[in-house]
């Protein structure tokens, strides 16, 4: 038995720690600021002053200004992603009609030419071609022409390096990107499973080129090794020293997407002892519509996961998501859904908008707000909706991200309006029509693209994310929640979505975990700055002098090397990325760097031959 004595000290300690815990609670709560963004920042760059360069059509106009010439049809993907890349990298651009013919004029040269090889008929201007290349004028060829007409012509082969034209098509096995072309290392995208045939998007039936001395290898094309010597394996991206200049040559189609970002810097920087150039450093996490205040789709939700929808996202996805958080030390951007489905009469529910933005606050996410509808209303009537509902929360919050499915001319108007819109700051979109994937919406609205869904991955997906951080060092990687709260099928179900996600991210951001995890509003401060930014550098010896102008809190770079390392810099930070990689974060508006070799890697001099190239 327990004496008199002892069972008083036992009730007295119970009450002492039942205090503890209580008392820590409240003010854990007392002591939480969630009707705070502690990510909104009231002063801005505005797209009244970004970079936008000059676009013209005679490259007179450019005056002896350096400019990048595109020479192709100009309304095509290659185009689009063309016109991206001069605006991030803050180059102008010569745009083209057919009428246009190649400048080789030194006055009037590019500096870059860049060719559509599938709109512009390349073989009647081979001697312009070459005497750019004999000026030093860089080219990329970012598409081949036909097969078959490349083999008639003896001057174009030369151009590009090619030694045999083995075969018109021949269907490779997988693709093998070699290290220190693009930022994240190399890559090997071939099927060894039969759950790997699923991931394998890329077009295997391809021309089978074979490239001769002199030449670089960037990413071949994959064959069975015992039977193929691979000094033959066919060549996807390559580059030529021919005359006074290098040339590159893309056997595919991988220009046209995003990827082509990537591949562009990654010519530039194989041309130069040195590359230079503005990033965002942001890699942002979506949640969109999570989480959802209303009760809705309540059969489906009771049959699949024996609870209500409210019980379901708080009590298993929450803590899911928690867990992944901070195992990856991700940032989430959580887009609150007040409601989806307008046919049903449940309402939005002001008590779990508390709890989340609580929770959201102890782990540093950020709450944005969904749009996406039912379409049973219009936009600008769920718009009126939520507003009604925010200012009834009255909960303080300032939501400066916002996200919706694609740019409409219906999502424009509302933008422009003060309903309900009047405090965004940002939007992100997955369908983005024809605009940039970073750009001002309004001069005071950013648009900051889907990248990528963290419910899909592919081979093709996980080289174009290679390709949009090697050009920007930037990612926002979409967990879209609307199908777990209305699943269709078996997949969309939480247990395997969250098994594909949990996956996925560990896949995506090998190579990149240098990169900086943000929220949308930290991207946004970062992308604004990107977007503003104009700067210059020169070289002397082995110091690199930066001026950077129409920046408010300094800018993010990437330098880029071969075989060499910063030693020294002066009003900047770096960090090492990879090999001959930097992120550079500027503190004023001059910086000075101070190069030295490298020990431990070979020095850059000149065209690098592969085994198989030589």
């Amino acid at each position: 038995m327990i004496s008199r004595r002892n069972f008083v000290v036992i009730c007295m300690m119970m009450v002492v720690i039942l205090f503890m815990f209580q008392f820590s609670q409240i003010i854990k709560e007392n002591g939480n600021e969630y009707g705070t963004n502690e990510y909104w920042n009231k002063y801005l760059d505005s797209g009244k002053i970004a970079f936008r360069g000059l676009r013209e059509n005679d490259p007179r106009a450019f005056r002896g200004a350096e400019y990048v010439m595109f020479w192709g049809d100009t309304n095509t993907k290659l185009m689009e992603v063309v016109d991206q890349w001069c605006v991030y990298t803050k180059r102008n651009l010569l745009t083209c009609d057919a009428s246009v013919s190649i400048p080789t004029d030194k006055r009037y040269q590019p500096s870059i030419l860049l060719i559509d090889s599938e709109t512009r008929d390349v073989f009647s201007h081979v001697k312009e071609i070459e005497k750019l290349t004999k000026n030093g004028v860089t080219v990329v060829f970012c598409n081949l022409p036909p097969y078959s007409e490349l083999q008639r012509s003896a001057e174009l082969k030369d151009i590009l390096g090619i030694s045999t034209f083995r075969m018109e098509t021949t269907t490779i096995e997988g693709i093998r990107l070699f290290e220190g072309f693009l930022v994240g290392g190399g890559a090997v995208y071939k099927a060894e499973t039969e759950k790997e045939e699923k991931l394998q998007d890329f077009e295997l039936t391809i021309p089978w080129y074979i490239t001769g001395k002199g030449t670089k290898s960037y990413m071949v094309g994959l064959k069975d090794d015992k039977l193929i010597d691979r000094e033959k394996f066919p060549r996807l991206i390559w580059r030529n020293t021919h005359n006074n200049a290098m040339v590159f040559a893309v056997n595919g189609d991988f220009m046209s997407s995003l990827t082509g970002l990537g591949l562009l810097d990654a010519f530039v920087y194989e041309s130069s002892d040195y590359y230079l150039y503005p990033v965002v450093n942001g890699q942002s996490v979506s949640v969109v519509d999570y989480p959802s205040l209303s009760n809705e789709n309540s059969d489906v939700m009771e049959e699949v996961y024996s609870r209500n929808t409210s019980s379901f996202l708080r009590d298993i996805v929450w803590p899911n998501l928690l867990a992944g958080t901070l195992r990856n030390e991700l940032k989430l951007t959580c887009y609150v859904s007040t409601k989806y489905d307008y046919h049903e009469n449940s309402g939005a529910d002001v008590e779990l908008l508390t709890f989340y933005l609580q929770q959201m606050k102890e782990v540093g996410a950020e709450a944005g707000r969904s749009l996406r509808y039912d379409g049973a209303i219009t936009l600008a009537d769920k718009a009126k909706a939520d507003r009604i509902f925010f200012d009834h929360a009255n909960c303080g919050y300032r939501f400066a991200a916002y996200y919706v499915d694609s740019l409409s001319d219906e999502f424009l108007e509302l933008a422009n309006s003060a309903d309900g819109m009047d405090e965004m700051r940002t939007v992100s979109c997955r369908d983005r029509g024809r605009r940039p994937l970073l750009s001002f919406y309004t001069d005071y609205t950013t648009v900051l693209g889907v990248t990528h869904d963290a419910g899909e991955y592919s081979y093709r997906k996980d080289l174009e994310l290679r390709g949009i951080n090697t050009a920007l060092a930037y990612s926002n990687m979409m967990m879209d929640m609307h199908h777990v709260l209305w699943p269709e099928e078996e997949r969309h179900q939480w247990q395997f979505f969250y098994e594909d996600v949990s996956s996925n991210i560990a896949s995506y951001y090998s190579g990149f975990h240098v990169f900086e995890q943000t929220t949308m509003s930290e991207s946004d401060a970062r992308v604004r700055a990107m977007l503003n930014t104009n700067y210059s550098v020169e070289r002397e010896g082995d110091t690199l002098k930066m001026s950077i102008m129409q920046t408010t809190e300094g800018g993010w770079f990437l330098l880029r090397t071969h075989g060499e390392q910063i030693k020294e810099i002066e009003n900047g930070e770096y960090k090492r990325v990879e090999q001959d990689v930097f992120l550079i974060h500027t503190l004023d508006s001059k910086v000075r760097i101070e190069l030295e070799k490298a020990e431990e890697v070979f020095l850059y001099e000149g065209p690098i031959q592969f085994p198989w190239d030589k």
